[in-house]
């Protein structure tokens, strides 16, 4: 293809080895994982962690990424980081925010762990 197409076949080659690559890194343990702590959760995603307080969030529920269902939630109105970021997902999901899989989970069964996670660690803080 990089014979006959030229830059265009460089391109399409170029992409498709970088989608190797992290469909690779994903399958090194611990690259993506859902770590829930009494203080809130920490998504991480090829080796990159973002840590939420159960206290900074207002529910969790059920909404579609795509075709696919997945764990939405959205922030409490006094969250003032990634205001940009949190408008932007609202308007294209319905939601501030959204789990990036289920985790081998059932997502019925990944929502029931959110939210009792939430109450149950949210209410000592004072949520």
């Amino acid at each position: 293809m990089t014979k006959d197409e030229g830059i265009m076949g460089w391109l399409v080659t170029s992409f498709f080895g970088l989608c190797f690559l992290v469909f690779l890194i994903q399958l090194i343990p611990d690259s993506t994982q859902l770590l829930l702590t009494e203080d809130g959760f920490t998504i991480t995603s090829l080796f990159r962690s973002h840590f939420t307080k159960w206290t900074d969030v207002k529910s969790f529920e059920i909404g579609y990424l795509g075709r696919n269902k997945a764990i939405m939630f959205d922030y409490v109105d006094s969250h003032k980081e990634h205001k940009t970021g949190k408008s932007i997902a609202k308007q294209l999901s319905g939601s501030h925010g959204a789990l990036p899989s289920t985790y081998g989970m059932k997502v019925t069964e990944l929502l029931t762990l959110m939210n009792e996670s939430k109450k149950k660690y949210g209410a000592q803080q004072g949520a």
